[in-house]
């Protein structure tokens, strides 16, 4: 069963309260930030519900000693992106965080014990911007990004997934023929992608889509193991809400649970039709993180 990996979008350039043994600054994905119970907890309560019960009492352990610790001493799988939120001045993504995901090529894994291993590790990414940066740095080596720029690089990725991605049979049949415009949907879309990437085929046309984005972009051209690394640690990365889902509620236009449905099923809200069977965001995530770890 892979280990589980935090990595979040919530800059550690607050004062803190002290208390749990952690003290008056926040630290990485800080347990005492207020999306921490909803948008850290839950993924990780319901990614337990799902897996098999014989490997329950092991995941919840190592979340409990691995990941939540806050205990001195204790190190937890759990890392910022970026050294601040994203806007019109260039936010850089955090050396320790480049460190974790540095091609063996780059750097020997042995060399950092908390290297990226995908056949090891499954990292779950809290937020698209967060998610993007991580996707950018992987892909064209980027380090720094505007809104703007790292707008495009998203906008653009997808775009190559969508156009590659029409008219194949396989594991996903139902993406958007054209890019959603919002957030929730793009992140909804990069979740479906990561989640399934086990097939094949979507797997062989994320291949094809991570070299035509590193052949436009001012990077050399990766090798075959550093490609094939590179798809394979895409491939163990989760991306998941931080707090788009609640975004501008609007009891006409935005009613609870239309942003989660919109995550779920990679679709704008305009034209998406009330659907009953559609799963429960929570379940939808669990499931596919329980899956995830397993393979």
């Amino acid at each position: 069963m892979k280990q589980i990996v935090l990595i979040g979008y919530s800059p550690a350039d607050k004062k803190a309260w002290p208390t749990g043994g952690l003290g008056d600054t926040l630290v990485d994905l800080d347990p005492r930030h207020g999306v921490f119970p909803n948008h850290v907890m839950s993924p990780l309560l319901s990614t337990a519900c799902f897996l098999p019960s014989e490997d329950q009492p092991a995941f919840l352990t190592d979340v409990r000693d691995n990941i939540l610790g806050s205990f001195p001493g204790c190190r937890p799988r759990r890392h910022n992106a970026l050294d601040k939120n994203i806007s019109a001045d260039a936010a850089t993504l955090l050396l320790r965080t480049r460190r974790i995901f540095l091609r063996p090529s780059v750097a020997p894994m042995l060399s950092d014990p908390e290297a990226f291993d995908p056949s090891k590790h499954l990292a779950l990414i809290y937020n698209y911007w967060a998610f993007s940066a991580i996707m950018s740095f992987l892909i064209e080596n980027n380090t720094s990004w505007t809104e703007k720029t790292l707008d495009a690089f998203r906008r653009s990725l997808l775009e190559k997934l969508l156009r590659r991605s029409a008219g194949v049979c396989g594991a996903r049949t139902d993406f958007p023929t054209s890019l959603p415009t919002t957030a929730i949907a793009q992140l909804g879309l990069y979740f479906q992608i990561c989640a399934h990437a086990a097939d094949a085929r979507l797997r062989d046309i994320l291949t094809s889509c991570v070299k035509e984005q590193r052949d436009e972009s001012t990077a050399t051209a990766l090798s075959l193991p550093d490609l094939q690394w590179t798809v394979s640690t895409i491939c163990s990365l989760m991306p998941l809400p931080h707090n788009e889902v609640y975004h501008s509620y609007n009891e006409e236009t935005n009613h609870i649970g239309l942003y989660q449905n919109c995550f779920v099923r990679g679709k704008d809200p305009k034209g998406l039709h009330p659907d009953p069977g559609s799963p429960i965001m929570w379940e939808y995530i669990g499931r596919a993180v329980a899956q995830k770890c397993a393979e």
